[in-house]
């Protein structure tokens, strides 16, 4: 989830932002993806009941999970970036979903190839949780897998669980190149803008009428509101008057900020589904959208030293593979050894904290030796 490429003439600064590898845009994405691993290797190792520092690392990460929005909010920013400086380009289509593919696909296909596999001769009753469940295995090929959650009320299977987010983005993607190349920038900004309002209105009226939660969080039209922020930022970066007044009034960024902290605390304070559904998503991703623009505006800002991190920068390189292989890891290094994936021990602790290293190493090598070398001649044989 743009619009101001033909308000104005974007500014040269504001194109460089897309163009050029913006460290801050990989800290982003280096602090969304430690967030997801945060909440996943540690407040969902934490087993029900527990009591003391262990209730303590269980409720402490438990908005982490919104790293996942984060996500969305900076693929907004991202693709509808690169579609906006295209947007006249003659080879707009084929260069995008080309680029799109070498991007995703190979690595993505990898790890489904595995999960076909470990569907088909792992045996026992904690592998049956990693590898078999009732989402139909042919929707992970084809990025269906979200649309199955109404059905089955299930993310599936642990070694692809998280790849529903994957659908939502790519459902996405066959959606903006359409919206960006054929409609003027002011109908798109009104659309984009309307979607985003739309979002936390239909997941109320779906809750009001008995729709679960579980079947909202993972579908398009209900995750609407943080990809279109995440556009709609890159259509004010793109505008040169947006841009001179978001400078010049930084303190309402920061201003959005503070508030979306507050909203934030709020939501960790008084967890409830029906407050993170209805607009709990949104206030997360306000949040995220003023992080972004703050980090992109203000090069002087304390946040944007801190998104600018080299840990968090290089997280953010390997955060496609991290994303990809953690959930699943850790699941089967559990099995292997028999247990569910709690931490109960010092041993499990190990255990768990061993897995992320070697994840952390996988991710590095897939990145290096795989992924990049895949992207770069995607970037090489198709250009706008």
């Amino acid at each position: 989830m743009s619009a101001a490429a033909q308000t104005a003439p974007a500014s040269e600064e504001a194109i460089q932002v897309e163009r050029r590898r913006v460290p801050e845009l990989d800290g982003i994405r280096g602090a969304a993806i430690m967030m997801v691993l945060v909440f996943h290797y540690v407040a969902c190792t934490v087993p029900e009941g527990a009591t003391g520092l262990m209730k303590a690392l269980q409720v402490g990460p438990r908005l982490l999970w919104t790293g996942v929005d984060l996500f969305f909010v900076l693929s907004g920013f991202l693709i509808g970036g690169i579609l906006l400086d295209a947007k006249n380009s003659p080879n707009y289509f084929k260069t995008f979903y080309m680029r799109r593919f070498h991007r995703i696909l190979p690595l993505y296909f990898v790890w489904i190839t595995l999960f076909f596999i470990g569907a088909r001769f792992s045996s026992g009753p904690l592998f049956d949780v990693i590898f078999r469940g009732n989402v139909p295995e042919w929707s992970y090929a084809f990025f269906f897998q979200n649309l199955f959650t109404w059905k089955t009320l299930s993310y599936g299977p642990a070694w692809v669980s998280m790849t529903w987010s994957l659908a939502v983005e790519e459902q996405f993607y066959l959606l903006l190149p359409m919206a960006i190349r054929f409609l003027s920038a002011r109908s798109f900004v009104i659309l984009t803008a309307a979607c985003v309002v739309a979002a936390p209105l239909l997941r109320t009226v779906l809750l009001i009428t008995g729709v679960d939660g579980v079947q909202i969080h993972p579908t398009l039209p209900c995750r609407a509101d943080a990809l279109g922020l995440g556009v709609l930022s890159a259509c004010a970066l793109r505008n040169e008057h947006c841009t001179a007044w978001l400078r010049s009034h930084s303190r309402v960024l920061y201003g959005v900020f503070g508030a979306g902290v507050v909203g934030a605390a709020y939501l960790w304070r008084w967890p409830s589904a029906w407050a993170q559904i209805t607009f709990g998503y949104t206030v997360m991703a306000i949040l995220y959208t003023s992080l972004l623009l703050i980090a992109v505006i203000d090069q002087r800002s304390p946040l944007t030293r801190i998104v600018r991190h080299p840990i968090l920068v290089k997280l953010g390189n390997i955060s496609y593979g991290l994303y990809i292989v953690h959930t699943g890891a850790l699941f089967l290094a559990f099995a292997i050894i028999g247990a569910p994936p709690f931490v109960t021990s010092v041993g499990t602790a190990l255990l768990a904290a061993a897995t992320l290293a070697a994840v952390l190493g996988i991710a590095e090598l897939s990145w290096r030796y795989f992924e990049l070398p895949i992207v770069r001649r995607g970037q090489r044989l198709y250009r706008y």
